[in-house]
């Protein structure tokens, strides 16, 4: 019997796991066989995390579940930004980004108060936006995985803070996300729709928005989109720590879920479908983008389908 106040006896374990495994399959089993169908998994797919559900808080480009991880990217620069707009009342957002090494300890920082560190740099302070504003940090790909490792860097975590004035939910407009770019020059415009690779809109009441952060070891984004709470005038002396707390279980979170790559390869098998290597070959496939049957980052037709 193994230590801790849920442990239960390894052979009931066993017939629990099997049982459920048992009532998984005939379930998947009732929705009719693949017989005769082909199945493409696509890679990638066991790096996201199968959502119970659409959420109204990740109204982005793409549907990711949170602690889902894809790649990247091909690019020289990425681009972390946040625009927003007041309706009234003078706001304030504050765009940061911390460095943590692999233990989710924190390792540098930058913010309003540091705008630059060799690696990251800030476009600099905004402090109102009745016509719309945009604050925007350039990471430098090529210097983070030179300059950043060799600091005991491993993660790159963006976070919005809402300084002062009225909550996301209350502007006119606030969005955040990141692009993919071939250089760090704010000659550039800040907006480029082909460089956007996604986008929330901030919402709700909180203090600070955490929408991602960047793997540097991996070359991958984590998806992040959480939203907590904090004392007035939030900034990333204050709430950093809580930060990386926060994304570490985040990043936890591949664990306990079911990525989509593991649901697509047991309906394959339950259903009795072939899995060919070649999505040209599959009648039936899975991926990332619109012309396959099952899109990974637009999963209303697979959560309506699969579940």
């Amino acid at each position: 019997m193994a230590v801790g106040h849920l442990a239960v006896p390894e052979d009931f374990r066993e017939e629990l796991l099997a049982a459920v495994d048992a009532a998984v399959d005939a379930r998947i089993a009732a929705k009719g066989g693949w017989y005769g169908e082909t199945v493409h998994v696509a890679p990638g797919l066991d790096g996201l995390l199968l959502p119970d559900q659409l959420r109204a808080t990740a109204q982005g480009l793409v549907q990711v579940e949170r602690g889902s991880r894809l790649p990247a990217g091909r690019a020289e620069v990425v681009r972390l930004f946040v625009h927003w707009r007041e309706a009234g009342r003078t706001s304030d957002l504050d765009l940061s980004c911390i460095a943590l090494d692999a233990s989710f300890g924190i390792a540098d920082q930058v913010s309003w108060t540091n705008l630059g560190n060799g690696v990251l740099t800030h476009s600099g302070d905004l402090t109102s936006a009745p016509d719309g504003a945009e604050e925007f940090i350039d990471i430098d790909l090529a210097r983070a995985a030179r300059i950043g490792r060799a600091r005991g860097w491993r993660y790159l975590v963006p976070v919005v803070f809402r300084y002062a004035g009225p909550a996301f939910e209350a502007l006119a407009e606030a969005y955040v996300g990141w692009m993919l770019r071939d250089d760090a020059t704010s000659r550039n415009r800040v907006f480029d729709p082909a460089t956007v690779a996604n986008a929330f809109a901030l919402t709700g009441r909180r203090r600070y928005a955490v929408p991602m952060l960047l793997d540097l070891d991996t070359h991958e984004i984590l998806y992040v989109d959480v939203y907590l709470d904090a004392r007035p005038r939030a900034r990333v002396e204050q709430d950093g720590r809580d930060i990386a707390t926060l994304v570490s279980a985040v990043a936890g979170r591949r664990h306990t879920k079911t990525s989509i790559a593991a649901l697509a390869l047991r309906h394959a098998r339950v259903r009795g479908a072939t899995l060919v290597d070649d999505p040209e070959q599959a009648t039936i496939t899975f991926g990332t983008s619109a012309d396959c049957t099952y899109d990974a980052l637009h999963p209303e037709k697979l959560l309506a389908d699969l579940l």
